[in-house]
């Protein structure tokens, strides 16, 4: 059995993060030449220069983890270590993600790819990518699993749709406005898109006399039926 060196190393390709490898095959004899201390050196350090996070999960408690999903949650090694990862999933997205960590570990064919949601130390919530696969580590069935963190995509995606509403909003207007409706029903038009494209429960447009000094509420659209 001859040892196999790999080396990562990050990049961007095709405008994603990415892991070029090498893979160097030795002369030397893995088993009488390489001591457990030596691979284990080699693991960490191979495993730390990887992109992601890693995290390995033994009895639903973590057992090891690399200095990037340290980082990423902002804890330090002694206070992940031997502690249930799933206390670090939001509340919301929990139960499934114990659900599907379960059936793995029993043999079920669940998904490996998926998203969710982690908390980090200070409180906020973090979107990550999940990839997850049954291995053995030190002798027992574990789930090695790769954490992506999909924040920044998240926003730029949550931007955009946000974007794509406001425009279908000035659009509906401008049709509204060209369909010489009356004024109050185009103001209505305005406020009803308005209130959908910010994702809001309403919206009220109001006139500014300045001479008189008085403020006129000219549309006051609720989704609240009992409002209306």
């Amino acid at each position: 059995e001859k040892l196999l060196i790999m080396r990562l190393v990050s990049m961007m390709w095709q405008g994603e993060p990415a892991l070029l490898c090498f893979l160097t095959r030795t002369l030397v004899d893995f088993k009488t030449e390489v001591a457990a201390q030596e691979r284990e050196t080699i693991f960490n350090s191979l495993i730390d220069r990887v992109y992601n996070g890693v995290v390995v999960i033994q009895n639903r408690q973590v057992v090891y983890l690399n200095a990037q999903m340290i980082e990423r949650l902002g804890y330090t090694a002694g206070e992940l270590i031997g502690r249930e990862i799933f206390q670090h999933i939001h509340p919301d997205e929990m139960p499934e993600v114990l659900d599907r960590y379960t059936r793995r570990m029993a043999g079920e064919d669940v998904p490996r790819l998926y998203e969710t949601r982690m908390v980090h130390k200070n409180g906020r919530f973090i979107d990550v990518q999940i990839n997850a696969e049954i291995v053995t580590f030190q002798g027992q069935p574990a789930d090695f699993v790769f954490v992506r963190d999909i924040t920044e995509r998240k926003q730029q995606q949550a931007a955009l749709e946000r974007q794509n509403r406001e425009l279908n909003t000035l659009f509906k207007a401008a049709t509204a406005i060209s369909s010489n409706l009356s004024f109050a029903k185009v103001l209505e038009t305005v406020a009803v898109q308005m209130t959908h494209a910010l994702e809001v429960t309403g919206c009220s447009i109001s006139l500014w006399r300045q001479a008189a000094q008085t403020v006129e509420t000219l549309v006051d659209f609720s989704l609240d039926p009992k409002k209306k």
